[in-house]
């Protein structure tokens, strides 16, 4: 049985950041019905970032963020080390634990987070070419695919094959099959693998 959730653009949760510093659009969350404050697994979402500033804290959590648009960021850590987010695309790492704080590059920009608990999950991410989407995954994983440029056609829970557009995103559950995906010619995706420690032995 092939099986997943399509999350479109417009079906985004978008609220503001307490610090009003930005907003962030909620593309997923897990468990469902978990919240930033009462805690979660994983969390999926786009963030403007609208001035300089901290980042917030997630102890326990590592974080996965990417610049989409705008001319980026530096971020400066609690340890002296810098990080420069000025290429669109290019995923930056790190934990979530270390506070850090946010010099915007050329004014608002916007980028991709995953935030995941690393007592829950283990993951991997990467950008992928269109011919990459979702060859070879495992099947014992969650995975996520956000569209980041071009469009795909989806085959799988419908008769008629589904279009997807840039942001619009996939969750597959452990357990199923991956749809079919037919991305056009230079089409880029972001991948994540999100796998229970018990499974990645």
């Amino acid at each position: 049985m092939t099986a997943y959730s399509l999350i479109r653009r417009n079906a985004h949760r978008v609220m503001p950041w307490k610090n009003g510093g930005g907003a962030t659009a909620e593309i997923a969350i897990h468990p469902p019905g978990a919240t930033v404050a009462a805690g979660f697994d994983w969390r999926l979402s786009i963030a403007t970032v609208a001035s300089d500033g901290p980042f917030s804290a997630f102890p326990r959590h590592d974080r996965v963020i990417m610049l989409l648009a705008g001319q980026g960021m530096s971020l400066t850590f609690d340890d002296g080390e810098r990080a420069v987010l000025d290429r669109p695309f290019q995923p930056l790492s790190f934990s979530g634990d270390r506070a850090a704080s946010c010099r915007l590059i050329g004014g608002p920009c916007e980028d991709l987070n995953l935030m995941v608990a690393r007592d829950a999950y283990a993951r991997s991410a990467a950008v992928a070419a269109e011919g990459e989407w979702l060859r070879d995954l495992p099947r014992d994983a969650t995975r996520i695919l956000v569209v980041l440029r071009g469009a795909a056609s989806c085959h799988g829970n419908t008769a008629r094959p589904l279009s997807l557009a840039p942001r619009d995103a996939l969750v597959i559950s452990p357990g199923e099959t991956a749809p079919d995906l037919r991305a056009e010619r230079g089409s880029l995706a972001f991948v994540a693998v999100l796998r229970l420690p018990s499974s990645t032995a």
